[in-house]
Protein backbone atom coordinates (compact mmCIF):
# COMPACT_ATOMS: atom_id res chain seq x y z
CA UNK A 1 0.00 0.00 0.00
CA UNK A 2 0.97 3.39 -1.09
CA UNK A 3 2.06 6.04 1.62
CA UNK A 4 -0.69 8.57 2.74
CA UNK A 5 -0.07 11.97 2.89
CA UNK A 6 -1.07 13.26 6.37
CA UNK A 7 -3.11 16.20 4.90
CA UNK A 8 -4.99 18.83 7.49
CA UNK A 9 -8.42 17.26 6.27
CA UNK A 10 -7.38 13.72 6.94
CA UNK A 11 -6.34 14.83 10.37
CA UNK A 12 -9.36 16.67 11.32
CA UNK A 13 -11.40 13.92 9.78
CA UNK A 14 -9.67 10.78 11.95
CA UNK A 15 -9.74 13.04 14.97
CA UNK A 16 -13.46 13.53 14.61
CA UNK A 17 -13.84 9.92 14.29
CA UNK A 18 -11.96 8.81 17.08
CA UNK A 19 -13.66 11.49 19.02
CA UNK A 20 -16.97 9.26 18.29
CA UNK A 21 -15.31 6.28 18.79
CA UNK A 22 -17.91 3.46 18.96
CA UNK A 23 -20.81 5.46 17.64
CA UNK A 24 -21.83 4.27 13.56
CA UNK A 25 -21.86 7.18 11.37
CA UNK A 26 -22.98 7.43 8.13
CA UNK A 27 -21.17 10.16 5.61
CA UNK A 28 -23.83 12.36 6.20
CA UNK A 29 -23.43 12.73 9.77
CA UNK A 30 -19.54 12.95 9.66
CA UNK A 31 -19.77 16.11 6.94
CA UNK A 32 -22.81 17.83 9.60
CA UNK A 33 -20.53 17.14 12.69
CA UNK A 34 -17.93 18.46 11.03
CA UNK A 35 -19.79 21.78 9.60
CA UNK A 36 -20.95 21.92 13.58
CA UNK A 37 -17.36 22.53 14.54
CA UNK A 38 -16.11 24.74 11.52
CA UNK A 39 -14.64 21.88 9.53
CA UNK A 40 -15.66 22.01 5.69
CA UNK A 41 -14.70 18.97 3.81
CA UNK A 42 -16.60 17.62 0.77
CA UNK A 43 -18.11 14.58 0.49
CA UNK A 44 -15.76 13.42 -1.88
CA UNK A 45 -12.91 13.83 0.24
CA UNK A 46 -15.27 12.12 3.39
CA UNK A 47 -15.33 9.04 1.11
CA UNK A 48 -11.60 8.95 0.21
CA UNK A 49 -10.46 8.84 3.08
CA UNK A 50 -13.01 6.46 4.54
CA UNK A 51 -11.95 4.20 2.17
CA UNK A 52 -8.35 4.46 3.75
CA UNK A 53 -9.32 4.49 7.09
CA UNK A 54 -11.20 1.24 6.35
CA UNK A 55 -7.67 -0.07 3.95
CA UNK A 56 -6.05 0.79 7.47
CA UNK A 57 -8.13 -1.20 9.60
CA UNK A 58 -9.43 2.14 12.45
CA UNK A 59 -12.42 2.30 10.54
CA UNK A 60 -14.87 -0.33 9.69
CA UNK A 61 -17.30 -0.18 7.27
CA UNK A 62 -21.26 -1.93 8.15
CA UNK A 63 -23.54 -1.92 5.25
CA UNK A 64 -27.29 -2.89 6.51
CA UNK A 65 -29.01 -3.58 3.48
CA UNK A 66 -29.57 -2.21 0.00
CA UNK A 67 -30.63 1.17 -0.46
CA UNK A 68 -29.26 2.26 2.85
CA UNK A 69 -26.08 4.55 3.38
CA UNK A 70 -23.42 2.71 5.20
CA UNK A 71 -22.31 3.10 8.81
CA UNK A 72 -18.31 4.05 10.16
CA UNK A 73 -17.31 3.16 13.10
CA UNK A 74 -13.98 4.13 14.06
CA UNK A 75 -12.26 1.38 16.07
CA UNK A 76 -10.07 2.37 19.39
CA UNK A 77 -6.29 0.82 19.64
CA UNK A 78 -6.45 -3.09 19.62
CA UNK A 79 -10.11 -3.25 19.06
CA UNK A 80 -10.64 -6.07 16.85
CA UNK A 81 -13.50 -5.05 14.04
CA UNK A 82 -14.89 -8.85 14.11
CA UNK A 83 -14.98 -9.44 17.25
CA UNK A 84 -17.26 -12.85 17.77
CA UNK A 85 -19.86 -11.60 20.40
CA UNK A 86 -20.24 -7.87 18.13
CA UNK A 87 -23.55 -7.83 16.69
CA UNK A 88 -25.79 -5.09 15.45
CA UNK A 89 -29.64 -4.35 15.74
CA UNK A 90 -31.26 -2.09 13.31
CA UNK A 91 -34.96 -0.44 13.65
CA UNK A 92 -37.55 -0.65 10.88
CA UNK A 93 -39.03 2.56 12.46
CA UNK A 94 -36.47 4.46 12.92
CA UNK A 95 -33.38 3.32 11.07
CA UNK A 96 -31.01 3.57 13.81
CA UNK A 97 -27.87 1.05 14.07
CA UNK A 98 -27.04 0.02 17.34
CA UNK A 99 -24.15 -1.95 18.21
CA UNK A 100 -24.67 -4.55 20.83
CA UNK A 101 -21.93 -6.47 22.88
CA UNK A 102 -23.44 -10.19 24.24
CA UNK A 103 -22.28 -12.77 25.58
CA UNK A 104 -25.58 -14.58 24.79
CA UNK A 105 -25.32 -14.11 20.99
CA UNK A 106 -21.62 -14.97 20.92
CA UNK A 107 -22.29 -18.29 21.95
CA UNK A 108 -24.89 -18.51 18.78
CA UNK A 109 -21.77 -17.38 17.21
CA UNK A 110 -19.55 -20.24 18.74
CA UNK A 111 -22.37 -22.84 17.53
CA UNK A 112 -22.49 -21.83 14.46
CA UNK A 113 -18.38 -21.78 14.06
CA UNK A 114 -18.08 -25.30 16.14
CA UNK A 115 -21.05 -27.03 15.06
CA UNK A 116 -21.68 -26.04 11.82
CA UNK A 117 -18.49 -24.74 10.76
CA UNK A 118 -19.70 -21.33 9.96
CA UNK A 119 -18.14 -18.19 10.89
CA UNK A 120 -20.42 -15.33 11.26
CA UNK A 121 -19.26 -11.81 9.52
CA UNK A 122 -20.27 -9.20 12.33
CA UNK A 123 -19.58 -6.21 9.68
CA UNK A 124 -22.69 -7.81 8.29
CA UNK A 125 -24.31 -9.73 10.43
CA UNK A 126 -27.59 -7.82 11.55
CA UNK A 127 -30.98 -8.26 13.41
CA UNK A 128 -33.44 -6.46 12.58
CA UNK A 129 -36.67 -5.42 14.53
CA UNK A 130 -37.77 -2.44 16.91
CA UNK A 131 -35.77 -0.11 18.72
CA UNK A 132 -37.15 0.77 22.73
CA UNK A 133 -38.66 3.74 21.66
CA UNK A 134 -40.50 2.67 18.36
CA UNK A 135 -41.46 -0.33 20.09
CA UNK A 136 -42.82 1.42 23.26
CA UNK A 137 -44.56 4.12 20.83
CA UNK A 138 -46.40 1.17 18.56
CA UNK A 139 -47.46 0.18 21.87
CA UNK A 140 -49.35 3.69 22.74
Amino acid sequence: MRAQYQTKQRNELKTFLAEHAGVHLTVVQIQEGLEKIGISIGTATIYRYLKTLVEEGCVVKYITGPGTSACFEYLTAGELPDAPDEFHCKCLACGRLIHIECAELAGVGRHLSQQHHFRIDSRRTVFYGLCENCWKAQQQ
